[in-house]
């Protein structure tokens, strides 16, 4: 296939300021950092205002690209009272483009900034065109989509948009699709969503039980795809990402290095010639993933699922961490000394690591001096550690390997190149030419100095003046033309030359700076208020009706008894068709609205069957993603559409980028506390007041990598993941679409906020059942019922959460 993708972008990671110039001394061609707010690192080393304005001129100055994360929900006085001022100095400075997860920010950020680019967050579980289509007009020039998609998924979405697409190519994978996580904030409050991840998927869990056998059972492998570049640009991928913002420079740095490395080599050689290429320097591509494995892996590496659709070779269960290089194994104890043979050559402050058969760490040290491959080393351990013959040794530092990165990338600047002419003749101005960048970017700066005078005693030699023009490694720059037009016998005193050299360069960087310059935007309104009308006052004049989400047959009757139910959602993904049929028909025979619940992820050739489940007693959609809303738009259906609790709004401003999709019903966010769910409004809104949440959401089959499939059961069965604190959560497996959801084991009860709740214009009090059967169902039904329509006292349901509905998250 021939390749018609000639610029492909490596974009590196900078978690500081030092990360930012290894990358660009290291070949990458755009970076993407985070500010001081908003960003989904919240724990890097983010920059400040004054250092983010000077990272974006030492960007620029450098003819790189600078895109700063905004990749957090906000909430309602985040969005209204400081994103604006946040920005504005960053965007008049130039900022390349932002990296956006929140629709309401996107919203906002178009409409106030409308020359800024927008990125679509892989946050934004973007996984075919149906979403993407809604994002145009709004400011988005790139997306990256959700990291599980394949490589003919991927071309899929370059058939059918114009729009950049950026994906992962190196670097940590989540077992959970990106933007669909809770894990974290659920169980402590730090909120993925919010930049504040506390990466809980990295422990320790048992499944039914079982806690010995594979013990990190959500950890996936880093993934490393230099073995597929060509495949990847032939896919249509315009930008290849590295993760790594909480990586060292070291770490930046090597990888933009060899990502740009093996990219030009293909674009330029061709297919045939990069495979005759690889296969002349195959020990130079070994030693180059050996340094990739020293600097940073997890159980070795994966190419993720751009090859495969999920699998256990995908996954690091034995080590969540940093796995280094096996550098030998033990062959003898004696006493608290071990003794083994190097397979590596290790150096100075190297340091190893001795691992039993189950990757368990039991001693670690650093290593003294240089020793060479083939040597036998006895090293002493620590009374007590349990080392035995066959334990592997790793190294997990490979100092000698950082210090030729620190001397190459880090302590040494990539110097701007620019070209320069040189005029000097008797009786005119001596005149400095310098020129910068190529075609419509090309900047150039004409300086006339003191006019030149005959020389009387000593003239000026062309390479003397020539020298002195380019003396100037002191600065960003090198010349890489420098051409002199003279005369002989001329006179020009050293510190003119030197002057104009001078001012010539700062004139060059000022006219580089203000290239990327923008003026202030339109002053903003501070109006957010979404203006629709509120179905809650106009339609419904009932109020603290229920909406019933149900997963099960057996749940059906108790939901169909209870009067004040006026909404029933149904499970499709867990119903068989015939099920769905019969149950939506007993639903609109009781009166009652019939949604379908539709899949929580939608995937090409996967998800669409919904529609079958589709008849004249459906009444519209609980929707899950923006592919659903999509589809369900370019089929022109007339029946309602409402956003599930994953569709964020978190702020007015989410809801008016929903309103414009004629989407009017929603579901209040599971991590705002009561009062921010008052600030972002409850008028034609549902609050979940019970359900087992779903915490994960992931491509990974949980239960088929521990050797378990329940593909052909009908009925599937919950399973239990407990952690290392003994906390319980279920596992459901979606064989329908090939995906797993982790739940929340402790299920979310607001029954006891009854009086708070019920004073709030909500369109439904909105219960979800999962594993609960009939009787359990009909009870606490009857519980919540008797509580919020009749005031009713009712008995405390036992072992239930309030979730952030107090405290809500950072």
């Amino acid at each position: 296939m021939e390749n018609k993708n000639q610029n492909v972008e490596i974009l590196a990671p900078a978690g500081s300021y030092e990360s930012l110039k290894a990358a660009v001394n290291a070949g990458c061609d755009a970076v993407y950092i985070g500010g001081s707010r908003f960003g989904a690192r919240a724990f890097a080393n983010n920059l400040d205002e004054e250092t983010m304005l000077e990272a974006i001129d030492y960007i620029h100055v450098h003819n790189k690209k600078i895109y700063m994360t905004v990749n957090t929900l906000l909430k309602e006085k985040e969005l209204e009272e400081e994103l604006y001022d946040y920005l504005l100095p960053f965007y008049k400075a130039g900022l390349d483009a932002v990296i956006v997860q929140d629709l309401g920010v996107l919203h906002f950020i178009h409409e106030h900034f409308p020359d800024l680019p927008i990125h679509a967050s892989t946050q934004m579980t973007l996984t075919g065109s149906y979403g993407i289509h809604l994002l145009e007009g709004m400011g988005v020039t790139r997306l990256v989509p959700a990291r599980e998609l394949s490589l003919e998924e991927i071309k899929d979405l370059r058939a059918n948009t114009t729009m950049e697409i950026e994906t992962f190519v190196h670097g940590a994978l989540c077992y959970c699709y990106s933007g669909q996580c809770l894990l974290s904030s659920m169980i402590g409050g730090r909120s993925g969503n919010r930049g504040r991840c506390a990466q809980p998927c990295r422990m320790v869990y048992g499944l039914d039980g079982e806690k010995k056998k594979n013990p990190y059972k959500l950890s996936p492998k880093d993934i490393c795809t230099l073995d597929i570049i060509p495949e990847l640009i032939e896919a249509g991928i315009d930008s290849f990402k590295i993760e790594g913002r909480m990586k060292r420079p070291e770490y930046t740095a090597y990888t933009s290095y060899l990502y740009r490395k093996y990219t030009d080599l293909y674009l330029s050689l061709g297919a045939l010639g990069y495979e005759e290429y690889k296969k002349a320097h195959k020990k130079e591509q070994e030693k180059e993933r050996k340094n990739l494995m020293d600097l940073y892996n997890r159980g070795s590496f994966t190419t993720g699922y751009y090859t495969q659709y999920h699998g256990e070779n995908m996954m690091s269960m034995s080590r969540p961490n940093h796995n280094g290089v096996l550098v030998g194994t033990v062959k003898n104890v004696k006493g608290t000394k071990a003794t083994f043979t190097l397979n590596e050559d290790i150096s100075g402050q190297d340091v190893l690591e001795f691992r039993n058969k189950d990757g368990v760490s039991l001693y670690d040290y650093t290593v003294k001096n240089d020793i060479v491959s083939g040597s036998v080393v006895t090293a002493p351990f620590k009374a007590g550690c349990k080392i035995e013959k066959g334990n592997l040794v790793y190294r997990t530092k490979n100092q000698k390997l950082l210090h030729s990165i620190e001397e190459k990338w880090i302590t040494t600047d990539r110097k701007v190149p620019i070209r320069g002419i040189v005029v000097a003749r008797v009786a005119n101005p001596f005149q400095l030419i310098l020129a910068y960048g190529q075609g419509e970017n090309k900047i150039v700066v004409d300086l006339k100095g003191d006019i030149v005078d005959t020389a009387v005693r000593q003239p000026v030699t062309k390479e003397k003046l020539s020298a002195l023009v380019n003396q100037i490694s002191d600065t960003k720059y090198k010349f890489t033309h420098l051409e002199v037009e003279m005369e002989e016998d001329i006179f020009i005193p050293v510190g003119k030359v030197k002057m104009l050299r001078r001012q010539a360069l700062e004139q060059l960087e000022q006219k580089i700076l203000e290239y990327y310059r923008r003026n202030e935007p339109k002053a903003r309104t501070r109006d957010t208020k979404v203006q629709i009308t509120d179905k809650t006052k106009e339609e419904r004049k009932e109020k603290n009706t229920f909406f019933v989400v149900i997963s099960r047959k057996d749940q059906l009757e108790p939901v169909l008894k209870q009067a004040e139910i006026k909404r029933v959602g149904l499970e499709v993904d867990l119903l068989s068709q015939k099920e769905a049929e019969n149950m939506a028909k007993e639903i609109k025979e009781a009166g009652k609205e019939c949604f379908l619940a539709l899949p929580r992820i939608y995937r090409k050739g996967k998800s669409d069957d919904f529609v079958s489940y589709e008849n004249e007693n459906t009444d519209g959609y609980l929707v899950r993603s923006m592919e659903q809303i999509g589809f369900l738009k370019s089929r022109k259906t007339d029946k309602i559409m409402m956003l599930d609790f994953n569709l964020y709004t978190m702020n007015r401003e989410a809801k008016k980028f929903y309103h414009e999709l004629e989407i009017d019903e929603y579901t209040t966010s599971v991590e705002l506390n009561y009062k921010e769910i008052k600030e972002t409004g409850t008028e034609n809104s549902a609050v979940l007041v019970y359900g087992h949440i779903p915490l994960m959401v992931t491509a990974q089959c949980l239960l088929k990598n521990q050797g378990i499939c329940e593909k052909n059961l009908k009925q599937k069965a919950f399973h239990t993941l407990t952690d290392r604190v003994g906390k319980q959560y279920f596992v459901l497996n979606h064989c329908k679409h090939c995906y797993n959801v982790i739940y929340d084991g402790t299920p979310l009860s607001l029954l006891e906020e009854s009086e708070m709740i019920k004073k709030w214009e909500l369109s439904f009090l909105r219960l979800d059942f999962t594993i609960e059967g009939k009787e359990e169902t009909e009870l606490i039904l009857k519980y919540f019922v008797e509580a919020f329509r009749y005031n009713k006292k009712t008995e405390k349901l036992e072992k239930t959460t309030k979730g952030h509905f107090y405290q809500g998250i950072e």
